[in-house]
């Protein structure tokens, strides 16, 4: 009896712990009670018709549960971090408890607590089904919570070139909340006032282009004139006020994703400035190979004239050296036949039998002297 007791009681519980674990998630789906918050995105809890607190789930940012305001948590003054400690000293215990091992956040008693919702309008880009191509899907819903991060596709229709060629451009955006109360509660729509100011931007660049400078234009240049225009709706110190003091978002980057020619006569339009594209690549190839043949020219005529300089010093060399040869060979010759000479009157005088007498410079021959003892003559 009393193990089928205990047996009942243990069901009791394992059911209860099933139904409620089930109520939980049903309820933390709906936002009832308690909810989850999406990584990288920020929730905003009413109470009442008013601002409750904001919430959020970003790696390695804070949101200011009073403000709407993120913050970089290594980048976090002094100030800020004795905030952040400050507010989550406010939390109650089942807070807590919720956010800390469940990574549920509590909401309130509903429906008197509940989560903001707003219709947003937006483009998406995505990719078409069983292809590598993109294509811009327009959106309008009623969500519940504003992405921290985001890449939105703008599409600007009729946009003149310097030419006054219609254009259709697409780029894309990414944005990034700096303030969540100023970009929900403090513009109407703050995505349309961002695509409006960009917009503008865009549509000052396209007029100072000629059609065949925006076939050049590259994506994410920070050194690219399209992308430096953009990027200065940041800037609180130029024209206007930056996009994040007004409308709560800063642009991190652009892309450049083209253009086509608006209007019927786009099929016109497009072979004639394709035609144009073509005749200029071809002059452009015909000025590129005209100045190589010119400096090929030159090459060759500047080879001909120092192979012509260095022939003729080689030959001035030679004729000098031919000459210095043939002096040389002279002085040679000469000496040769003064010594022959030389050698020729030495023999002459030994086969006469005469003597030399050497008397300042010259050399004197002598006839030579009779042997008294030799002449004797000797009688019989």
């Amino acid at each position: 009896m009393i193990i089928a007791c205990l047996l009942a009681v243990i069901l009791c519980v394992a059911l209860f712990v099933v139904i409620g674990g089930l109520a939980l998630f049903y309820l933390s789906k709906q936002s009832i009670l308690w909810g989850f918050i999406p990584e990288g995105q920020i929730v905003v809890i009413m109470e009442g018709g008013k601002v409750k607190e904001y919430l959020s789930r970003i790696n390695g940012f804070w949101t200011n549960p009073h403000t709407g305001e993120n913050f970089e948590v290594a980048k976090m003054t002094p100030a800020q971090i004795r905030e952040r400690e400050k507010t989550e000293d406010e939390k109650s215990l089942i807070s807590k408890f919720l956010e800390n091992y469940l990574g549920l956040h509590w909401i309130g008693i509903w429906p008197y607590c509940r989560r903001y919702e707003y219709r947003f309008k937006w483009n998406k880009w995505s990719r078409k089904e069983k292809s590598s191509e993109y294509e811009l899907i327009p959106r309008d819903e009623v969500v519940n919570s504003l992405y921290f991060k985001f890449t939105y596709p703008i599409r600007m229709e009729g946009l003149e070139t310097k030419g006054k060629v219609p254009l259709d451009v697409t780029i894309l955006i990414n944005t990034r909340i700096t303030n969540a109360e100023r970009a929900l509660f403090k513009t109407s729509d703050w995505l349309a006032s961002v695509t409006g100011a960009v917009t503008a931007v865009v549509r000052d660049f396209i007029g100072a282009k000629e059609l065949e400078e925006i076939s050049g234009e590259s994506h994410e240049n920070n050194s690219n004139g399209f992308f430096r225009d953009i990027m200065i709706l940041n800037d609180p110190n130029i024209g206007n006020p930056s996009l994040n003091k007004m409308f709560g978002i800063v642009i991190d980057a652009v892309n450049f994703i083209g253009y086509e020619i608006s209007g019927e006569d786009n099929a016109r339009l497009q072979k004639a400035s394709t035609e144009k594209y073509v005749a200029a690549q071809e002059a452009e190839a015909k000025a590129i190979r005209a100045k190589g043949n010119a400096e090929a020219t030159v090459t060759e005529a500047t080879g001909k004239a120092t192979a012509i300089e260095k022939l003729a010093e080689a030959k001035a060399k030679a004729t000098k050296l031919q000459g210095e040869a043939d002096a040389d060979a002279a002085e040679r010759e000469k000496k040769a036949k003064g010594v022959n000479a030389d050698v020729a009157m030495a023999d002459a005088i030994k086969n006469t039998g005469v003597t030399t007498l050497i008397l300042g410079q010259g050399i004197i021959p002598t006839l030579p002297l009779k042997d008294e003892k030799r002449e004797e003559k000797h009688e019989p």
